[in-house]
Order: structure tokens, then C-alpha cells, then sequence
């Protein structure tokens, strides 16, 4: 008798992986992406202010079928994304919006605790 196998998740692709490295060691509390006219926009966003590129539509398509099949999005607004950043285990927060008319993907660092003054 076969033992049973774990279906594998698809690799992270490589440009989610560099976002989210990055944006970790940043600080930032948030990623987003929106298609545009270019291709897909990919904000980090910290403290109210984000930062952000256009990635070709190819690419960013990618990008976001991973996260919306990672996060178990499908038909749901809410989900949670486990990946590995730089070594360390995250579990992020995925949202999905609309936002005129496309779907739009929120991605939430968690924030670290915060120890209460005595």
C-alpha cells in the first residue's frame, strides 16, 4: 500500500518572493496590487505612504493567481498566506477588493506585539 502523498504547493514565483522579502525587512504593513492599463501595480505600503512599480501583466497575473490559490481566496474575500520570508515563517493576511471594477489583492504583515508600558 502507497503511504499517501501531499499534494505540493507550486513554487512562491520569484517576484512575489522579492516583493515580500523586501517589504518584510522594510517594515511595511502592507503589499497591494491592482491591475492597470501597464500591467499590475504592487504597492508596499507603510505608515500611510506606499511605494510602488508596474510589473508586466504576465507576470503580475501570476503573481496573483499564486496568492489568490495560496490563500484559499477562491470565492472568499479573506484568506491567509503561509510562506517563508528570508528564513523566517510568516502567516500574512490576503484580502481581496474591488476597486473600479477589477480585483484588487491586500497583503498584511502581521505587526509585532506591543508590551505594555508599567
Amino acid at each position: 500500500m502507497a503511504a499517501s502523498r501531499r499534494r505540493s504547493e507550486p513554487p512562491v514565483p520569484g517576484a512575489l518572493r522579492e516583493i515580500l522579502e523586501s517589504a518584510a525587512a522594510a517594515g511595511a504593513d502592507s503589499v497591494e496590487l491592482e491591475y492597470v492599463p501597464e500591467g499590475v501595480e504592487i504597492c508596499v505600503m507603510a505608515a500611510g505612504m506606499g511605494i510602488g512599480r508596474v510589473v508586466d501583466r504576465k507576470v503580475g497575473r501570476s503573481v496573483i493567481d499564486f496568492i489568490v490559490r495560496a490563500a484559499g481566496l477562491g470565492g472568499r474575500e479573506r484568506g491567509a498566506l503561509e510562506i517563508h520570508l528570508a528564513g523566517q515563517p510568516y502567516t500574512l493576511r490576503v484580502e481581496s477588493y474591488e476597486h473600479l471594477g477589477e480585483w484588487a489583492y491586500r497583503i498584511m504583515f502581521p505587526h509585532p506585539r506591543r508590551r505594555k508600558r508599567a
